[in-house]
């Protein structure tokens, strides 16, 4: 997210490989482990949204709906795991 946000701030291309890349990740490997917001779904979808990955619409879509009924079926599950 700090890269993400420093666009902002800076144009340089390697942020925006690093950003590229970290949304490539994120989508492939970051989910379905818990749903914190420090390492987990919902910070992970946080981060996608922040990037506003609009090339990933139909991932996105579907990582939201997994997540909801996850929720739903299981309640929440936290990063943390003493709870």
């Amino acid at each position: 997210m700090a890269r993400l946000l420093s666009l902002n701030f800076d144009n340089e291309p390697l942020f925006s490989e690093e950003v590229r890349i970290a949304v490539d990740t994120t989508i492939k490997e970051g989910f379905g482990r818990n749903h914190s917001l420090c390492h987990g779904d919902l910070g992970n979808l946080d981060f996608l949204i922040m990037a506003k990955a609009n090339d990933h619409q139909i991932e996105l879509e579907r990582m939201i709906t997994t997540i909801y009924d996850g929720l739903l079926r299981s309640g929440r599950l936290c990063g943390n795991p003493l709870n």
